[in-house]
Order: C-alpha cells, then structure tokens, then sequence
C-alpha cells in the first residue's frame, strides 16, 4: 500500500470522495490529523495512512462530528502556548511540525519565510492578505511525494469563540474576524472547528504499515460521533459544511505547530565565516616594558637575562639567614627579571603594583593591567557603550600564577600565625584574577577566559579567544599570558627538575642559548604579552590598525611523558599541521617560524626536527626563516606563547625576522641552508608561525599573515 501510494495522483487517492478533491483538500486532512496528534513530530508518519483514509473518507464526511473533545484540546494547546510564548528561535524553519526549510527547493524558500513572517504579522496585529496564506500550500505542495500541481486553493477561516458557536448553528456562516473586531491582538489561538475522520474500523493492519509506531492511532480523535437529527439534509450538505470546518483548522495549526515541536531539533544554524584580526599591541618583559622598546632591543640583539640576588626571590618575610641559606643551595642563579623604575621602558611598580587601587594583587597580575593598558591604547579602543562592552572578553593565562604568596602564607602556619592571613590570599594566587581584574577595570562582560598550560599557556589563550570571535560570542577579546615566577620556591623547584641553566650562572647574557650544542637548560623570565584580537569587519568599521590576521589555531598532546617530547616529535608535528590546515597555507608559504626552543637539550632538538620534517625542502632551501627569541628573553612559561606571538605579529608588520641570540655552535640536526638565524634578517613576511609547548605534553601553534 505504502509503495502505490508514492506514485499516487491526489485525484487517485481519494477517488472514492464524494467531494472535489484538491491540493488543499489533502493539506487540510493532513494538517487536521496532525493538530489532534499527541505526538506531533510523527506528523511526517502521516502520510503512510492516508491511503486508507481515502478509502473511509466517502462514509465518515457523511457524519457530523461532535466538538467537545476537540474544544477542550485546543485549550489546552493554548495553555502550552502561553507558557511556551517565543519557544521557536529560528523564525522560517519549524513553523510547520514536517516541513525543514532546507528540505524545501530553493525556488519556494523565499516565498515560505515570507509566509513566516506574515504569520507572525497577522499574530500580533490582525492583518493577514490571502495571497500570503497561499503560499504555505505551495511550499507544502513543494515537498509532498503524492501532490501533482494544478490545485486550487481556498482562504482558511479564523473564528473566535462566539464565532464557532454561531457557525456550529448557522451551518458555519459567519465571516472571519478582520483587524480591528474584538478578536485582533489576542495572545492565544482561537478555538477552531474541527472534522473526525476516523472511525474503530480505520486502522490499517500492522503488516500495512512501515515503521515501529501507528501514526493513525496517535492521530484518532477519542469523540463520540452525533447524527444529524434534521431530515432532508443532504449529503452533500454536510460535506460542504465538513469542508468549511476543516479550512477554518489550517492558519491554527500552523501557528500551533511553530511553537510546539517535541522530536529531534534541527541542526544548529551554519555559522557565517568571521575573520580574526590583531589591532592591538602590549609587553612587557625583561627586555623592557613596552611594544616598541622591547622589540628594538630584541633586533639589536641585547639580552635581558641577569644574575639575580636575595631581594629578587621574595622572601622578605623570612629572617637573613633563611634567606641567605636558600639562595646559596639555587644550582641557577641567573633568570629574565623585568627592569623596575619610573624611567622610560621599565614597570611602574607603584603604578601598578603599590598604587591603593592595586595592593590586593598580585605581581602576575600587575604584568596584565599594565600590557593590557599598553594594547587597547594602541588599539584605539576604549568602549563606553553597554553593548560594546558585552561584546568584548578577555582571555588571559598564566602558567604558576603567585608562589610567593603561598610561600609567605606557609610561613604563617609554620609560625602559628595563620590569623594574620591576608583575606586578599586566594583572590592573589589564582590565575583567572589576571583576566577578571582587566575585565573589571574595564567593564567587558563578555567571556571571562583564563587557560593554564604550562609554557603553552599564551598561545592557547590567544587561540582560544580567537575561535570565541569566529563563533560569534564577542567582536573583540583581550588575549595573551602573564607570568611572575622569579621567587625562591619556583626557582627552586625548576632546579630540582633539573631544567634550568646551571653553567652560565657567571656570565647569565650567554645562559640563554637555544639551538647551540653548549645549551644545558632554560633560564626562567617573567612577563606578559597581550593583543587585541577583534573580528575583520569590526576593526574596518570603526577604522583600526590592523598589524595581522590570525589564520590558523593548531593543538595537539604528546600522550607521553610529564616533561619530555617525543623523541619524533609528533606532538609539534600534529600542533603545526593542524594550524597550517585551519589556515588554508601550505608549508612553503610560510616565511618565518618563531620556534619554541628553550635551550634544553632534548627540547631544542625534537622541534628541529619536526619543523625539518614538516617543512621539508622549503626548510633545506633558506627560504624558512627560524629563530628562538628567547636567547634574548629567556623562557617567560605562561607569558611565553603570548610574548613571541607579538614578536611573530612584529617580523610580519615590520619585515623582520629576529634572531637567536648566542648561537654560536648550531646542533647537528641543522645542515646546510636549514639553519637559525643569528643576525636579524630584513625580508618580506607574510605569514609566520609561532610554537609553544608545554610540561604535560601541551602542544600550541598560531599562524598569523598578513593582510591587506
């Protein structure tokens, strides 16, 4: 039955009709089946009996049917629409319980959201035109297997109440309501007439149907059927009143069936392609504090690694001795510390850090406030309207966040003094503080984001805020990482791990050397770099420099080891590809890679090796430019990413690749043209990739290129 069915002309399925049978006829039942379901995303199932309500049709029109029980379930159908008022999200597509827009050919989709929106017009205000309510027939005609065109088509019929009595007396003479009768405005369905067309003997037999469920059971109206007392009315009397009823149903059950859905939700709409672009600019590390000084020590090849002393591993609250003694048993006693002072290029600390607004934050935190200040003033952005302060986030990490607090607060307990515990402890020491305070000193209410990975920290905190953009959560976010870790019980710590310098503790400019055969560990630095990413058409809008698109966001795990790479390299190798894939570039198109590398010698040379390896023939012909800025910086852990993710941005804007400073000895993996640079190179960049990878086996990648 089911299979003659689809190759059935309307004519030929309700052949045995006593009426004339069109295109709305078939709707109409169709609809008037579904609105009487229980189960109204089966509505689809629907078609599978209406073979056998043709067949039924001829003897159950005859019959005038009773509408108590009808009455009382469109009422409660309005109850379920007040409660559920603005249920459907997406306006066009769920207006009718099996008909998905997309499902529609494309020459009809305008005509249906039209009719949507003339729905919703005549919902609210009363207007409704027939040429407009047409249109829902048409679609509908589109996707149905059994509709052949040339149907004509009636105006359905809205009552009200008192209208649906006067009708049920009068043989349904009354007109409709029109805008401006008492009817207009009302804010739930109007109880509407309604036809049975069933009866105990219609179900069709089990074997006769294709699926686990009996769409005609779930659409039988439970109404007991009334005779018509009056004699000499003829059938098709009553068949014409039937039909009158039945298109009255259409306009409420369409509506109805906008707001009440309860099968599968569609898919979640395609979101439209939104480009990342960095506007903004702010540092600050141990080769100064700010973008544009930091960057001109960096090419010149100064260093801002130094020999720290006593008073730089916080310990002021122990006596002389304790911390005397604990400075003697550091195996590195070099590290990247940021120069302090009120001159020109060094950190404000009683700006920033002492000033009565800042005393309950930490040093980490202070690195943020005063980057982030730096990026949105050369952004140009400073938003004061509500809606431009929801739509902007900030998404900033930090790899150990205060250590020194803990430090000073285990010396309470230690001494019994842990009621002198600041109250100020906990909000110090975590790592989301960084972005909260920014987000609070300037009012951005849109995502709150503060990612901790280790030495990838940064970079996937810039990533992360990227892919907010693109998702359309915001427009603008403040991204980077922030780090404060020169104190003794972080030093120590990494010296017990044995991954610090320790050979270089008398000359600390040379301590740091990625990539040279004399390299024996990294040396610590603090810092924090931050952008201003914004969507493309944001920033052209309101005028903004753009320094650089990023492109490509790749992640990846090691699944190895708690601090060692891969020997291959795999985990870098999965990081760069995933980036270069998100991006569309090949890896030739890549001009400039600021490496990772720390100066650790397994490190150093694991990431050689996968750029070697990923890159190929464009790394052994010299036009891969690569370097480790950190031979200049040290390693800033969670500011890391962020930090050389500025410098990759700057060799884009500016046309210069930095180099790696004291390389004098280069590791054996690089031969011939594959080599780093140790001199600053002035050549066109338009697209650079920058690593950072993390304890854990964290792997990051951000391509960034230009952009005209």
């Amino acid at each position: 039955m089911a299979s003659n069915r689809q190759n059935a002309t309307v004519d030929e399925l309700f052949g045995n009709a006593s009426w004339d049978t069109t295109a709305e006829d078939y709707f109409v039942t169709k609809l008037k089946i579904a609105s009487t379901s229980t189960n109204w995303h089966n509505v689809v199932d629907v078609d599978r009996i209406l073979c056998h309500l043709a067949q039924e049709m001829s003897v159950e029109l005859r019959r005038h049917v009773s509408l108590n029980l009808l009455r009382e379930k469109f009422k409660e159908l309005q109850d379920r629409y007040i409660t559920f008022k603005r249920l459907t999200v997406w306006p066009g597509v769920n207006y009718c319980p099996h008909t998905n827009i997309m499902n529609v050919p494309v020459e009809y989709r305008d005509e249906l959201l039209e009719y949507d929106n003339c729905v919703e017009r005549y919902w609210h205000t009363g207007e409704r035109c027939w040429s407009d309510f047409q249109v829902i027939f048409r679609g509908l005609a589109a996707t149905s297997p059994i509709y052949e065109p040339g149907g004509r088509f009636h105006d359905p019929v809205i009552l009200s109440d008192n209208d649906s009595e006067n009708s049920h007396q009068t043989g349904g003479s009354s007109k409709p309501r029109r805008k401006g009768s008492r009817q207009v405005g009302h804010s739930t369905p109007p109880v509407v007439h309604v036809i049975d067309v069933s009866s105990s003997s219609s179900v069709p037999d089990e074997s006769s149907r294709n699926g686990p469920t009996d769409p005609w059971e779930i659409a039988r109206i439970r109404s007991a059927h009334q005779e018509h007392s009056e004699q000499g009315s003829s059938n098709s009397n009553q068949v014409a009143m039937a039909r009158r009823n039945s298109n009255k149903l259409v306009s409420s059950v369409i509506q109805f069936s906008r707001f009440f859905s309860f099968g599968p939700f569609d898919p979640p709409p395609l979101l439209p392609p939104r480009r990342v672009v960095v506007t903004g600019l702010g540092m600050v590390t141990p080769l100064g504090c700010g973008v544009e000084g930091t960057w001109k020590h960096l090419i010149e090849g100064e260093c801002g690694v130094r020999a720290i002393t006593i008073e730089d591993l916080k310990m002021n609250g122990f006596d002389r001795e304790t911390q005397q003694h604990t400075f003697d048993q550091l195996t590195s006693k070099v590290a990247g510390v940021v120069p302090c002072g009120t001159n020109q290029g060094e950190f404000n600390e009683e700006l920033w850090l002492n000033s009565k607004d800042h005393r309950s934050i930490a040093r980490f935190i202070a690195y943020a406030l005063c980057a982030a200040d730096e990026a949105l003033r050369d952004a140009n952005y400073m938003p004061t309207e509500q809606d431009e302060k929801e739509r902007t986030g900030v998404s900033i990490g930090a790899g150990t966040g205060s250590i020194s607090d803990i430090l000073d607060a285990s010396r309470l307990i230690c001494e019994k003094k842990i009621r002198r515990l600041s109250p100020f402890f906990i909000p110090r020491i975590l790592i989301n503080m960084a972005s909260g305070h920014v987000s609070m000193k300037y009012g951005f209410q849109g995502p709150n984001h503060a990612a901790v990975t280790a030495c990838a920290t940064g970079a996937h905190s810039i990533g992360d805020a990227a892919r907010m953009i693109q998702f359309g959560d915001v427009d603008v976010m403040v991204a980077g990482g922030t780090e404060a870790s020169i104190d003794a019980l972080s030093i120590a710590g990494f010296c017990r791990s044995r991954a610090l310098t320790t050979k270089y503790n008398a000359v600390p400019e040379e301590a740091s050397r990625p990539f040279d055969c004399a390299r024996d560990g990294f040396v610590i630095g603090e810092g924090a770099g931050i952008l201003v990413l914004e969507e493309l058409e944001h920033a052209k809008k309101r005028g903004a420099k753009v320094y650089a698109e990023l492109r490509g966001y790749g992640m990846s795990g090691d699944a190895y080891h708690i601090t060692q790479p891969h020997g291959d390299g795999r985990g870098a190798i999965l990081a760069m590809t995933r980036a270069l894939k998100q991006s569309g570039l090949d890896p030739n198109q890549v001009d400039y890679i600021n490496a990772h590398a720390t100066s650790t010698p397994l490190g150093d040379e694991v990431e050689a090796k996968a750029i070697k390896s990923l890159f190929c023939s464009h790394a052994a012909s010299g036009a891969l430019a690569l370097s480790s800025t950190k031979g200049a910086t040290g390693h800033l852990l969670g500011a890391a990413g962020a930090v050389e993710a500025l410098f990759s941005i700057l060799a884009i804007h500016h046309g210069i690749a930095p180099l790696t400073l004291n390389l004098t000895k280069p590791d054996p993996i690089f031969n011939g043209d594959f080599m780093p640079l140790t001199a600053s190179k002035k050549t066109t960049i338009k697209a650079a990739l920058s690593n950072s990878f993390g304890f854990g086996g964290t792997n990051s990648s951000l391509l960034f290129a230009s952009i005209d």
